[in-house]
């Protein structure tokens, strides 16, 4: 893919992206598909999709990317990562995990405010009370109902 930067000295930065028209796939969606990202898998670096991720975990002070059959260590702090993938879905569910919204199937409302998340592959996710609020808000948003579900299928 050809890149090209022109600098300016006044007006409007502006990012244009020129790629060949694919019919039902959203210019969004297309970016999406190009994005690749770097992780550590039996000590060669490899390179995968963030939609591939179920998850990322912060443990014993390295980050951990778990996909359907593989964990990848990652070379980005969880925190770069959270920022690197927002827009891909990936919301954070407690201090140390980050999930992707889009392979989780299921909620459970638990005492305390907590959630836990039933993930694609079977695995549950504890979702903090505090982060609890943050996946409620975005239930909302999804259902268009103005009320998140408890007990809600995904």
């Amino acid at each position: 893919m050809k890149q090209r930067v022109e600098y300016i000295t006044e007006g409007e930065e502006e990012v244009v992206f020129r790629v060949y028209q694919q019919e039902g796939i959203s210019d969004l969606e297309l970016l999406k598909q190009k994005k690749k990202i770097i992780g550590n898998l039996e000590g060669e670096k490899i390179l995968f999709q963030p939609q591939q991720i179920l998850y990322l975990e912060y443990v014993d002070a390295k980050v951990f990317a778990y996909t359907k059959d593989r964990v990848i260590q990652m070379n980005l702090s969880l925190e770069k990562l959270e920022e690197q993938l927002e827009d891909f879905g990936f919301l954070r569910v407690s201090k140390a995990v980050i999930a992707n919204i889009d392979e989780i199937r299921s909620f459970q409302s638990m005492v305390g405010n907590r959630m836990i998340a039933t993930m694609s592959n079977g695995e549950k996710l504890v979702i903090s009370r505090h982060y609890s609020k943050q996946i409620r808000y975005y239930l909302k948003e999804v259902n268009g109902s103005g009320k998140a579900e408890k007990d809600n299928e995904a």
